[in-house]
């Protein structure tokens, strides 16, 4: 009788053993990418995620993606758009089975907004969870007497939307006038990664696939201004007042598909107050509480 009960308790703790081997595998199977954003680098924006993946996640395949970085990530976004495919169809190619199910995507800061353009204009890629953190997703318009020298923002304005700026730097490539008009002859990246100049219907596709989009703002960030841009928020005509995501034109009309994953029940917003532009990826609470569980499949 002994023996039999022994037996019953070593089969049982066998099978559950192999079912919680099996879900372990299941669970972090998922590769991350991770894009640092303006004048960083991979290590200060991705390694300490990187770091505590490893210890709860053990196997989950992480890439944090070294280019553009520092000084370099002042250069066109067009190009970074291009460097970033390049890099992430490397990774495709050089393990196979690691993103045979896709991949989840962190892009902070300006890497949120890159990260999303590239997940806009990759056909090819399957992207599961998309995590902007303290992403310019709607644009920056403040800081102007840190930018380029000290001025006032109309005088910014003018420099930001002037032929060479407007072509050659990321940061005037999503300035944003809140003038719209202004905004929309003046800006030579975001209206069209918008889809509100140009639109092209593989834009709305390739966003709209997204398993869901998870968006991290805090209202202590005197980076992204305002913070509210992190949400898809931004200033009315007079500067001061902000108009939030669903009174956005670009999200009524869903022109690249922002609308569509929110009335599915795939966008998921999270504001923590008090916190710095840094604490994303420099404070490892907020990376615990926030970041790390939702990427998990």
């Amino acid at each position: 009788m002994r023996s039999s009960i022994a037996f019953i308790f070593i089969a049982v703790a066998s099978i559950a053993a192999g079912v919680a081997s099996a879900a372990v595998n299941e669970t972090y199977n998922i590769p991350v990418v991770c894009l640092h954003g303006l004048n960083s680098s991979a290590a200060e924006a991705c390694f300490l995620l990187r770091d505590h993946l490893e210890k709860i996640h053990p196997g989950q395949p992480f890439f944090p993606l070294a280019l553009d970085e520092e000084g370099d990530s002042f250069k066109n976004i067009y190009e970074q758009i291009s460097d970033v495919q390049a890099a992430i169809r490397s990774l495709m190619n050089k393990y196979p089975a690691k993103f045979k199910y896709g991949f989840h995507f962190v892009g902070h800061s300006q890497g949120g907004l890159v990260a999303r353009a590239v997940i806009e204009e990759s056909d090819d890629f399957r992207v599961r969870k998309f995590v902007s953190l303290a992403g310019v997703q709607a644009g920056e318009y403040g800081n102007c007497d840190t930018f380029f020298g000290a001025m006032d923002c109309p005088t910014l304005t003018n420099m930001m939307y002037s032929w060479i700026m407007r072509n050659v730097t990321s940061v005037a490539q999503y300035w944003r006038d809140p003038n719209p008009d202004r905004y929309l002859s003046g800006n030579a990246f975001l209206p069209y990664i918008n889809n509100e100049i140009n639109p092209a219907l593989y834009r709305w596709k390739n966003f709209v696939a997204l398993d869901h989009l998870y968006l991290f703002a805090t209202d202590g960030d005197a980076i992204i201004v305002p913070w509210q841009s992190c949400f898809f928020g931004f200033y009315d005509t007079d500067g001061e007042t902000i108009i939030p995501m669903e009174k956005q034109r670009y999200y009524i009309d869903d022109t690249f598909g922002l609308r569509t994953l929110a009335e599915s029940g795939r966008v998921t917003m999270t504001m923590v107050p008090g916190k710095t532009h840094g604490s994303w990826i420099h404070d490892i609470e907020m990376i615990k509480k926030y970041v790390a569980p939702v990427l998990v499949d």
